[in-house]
């Protein structure tokens, strides 16, 4: 089973505002720093992103929907520049047509 969970991302640095790249490295940082190598091994796909809104939503596995919303709350920097990142929604069900390697 699989879950989503959209974000929003607060960065306070214009460099790191419309990247998906910078947004992921953020969640695996974080995961990471919180659960050490289990975490950094936990599964999740860009599967939206808005760089207008700086929305994007993430696929992860339902059982692991807990742990990255966790996660996401602790994030304060990236390399050295504040940033945020808030949990707007978490949905147990999936965004058609995209799948999550298990």
């Amino acid at each position: 089973m699989a879950g989503s969970i959209s974000l929003d991302r607060q960065f306070n640095s214009p460099v790191l505002r419309g990247s998906k790249d910078a947004l992921l490295k953020v969640m695996e940082d974080a995961l990471t720093n919180l659960y050490g190598l289990v975490g950094g091994a936990l599964l999740i796909d860009l599967i939206d992103f808005k760089v207008e809104t700086g929305i994007a939503t993430l696929r992860c596995r339902k059982s692991d929907e807990q742990l990255i919303w966790a996660a996401a709350a602790f994030v304060a920097k990236f390399n050295d520049v504040p940033c945020q990142l808030k949990v707007l929604e978490v949905s147990p069900t999936l965004v058609p047509n995209v799948e999550l390697d298990e």
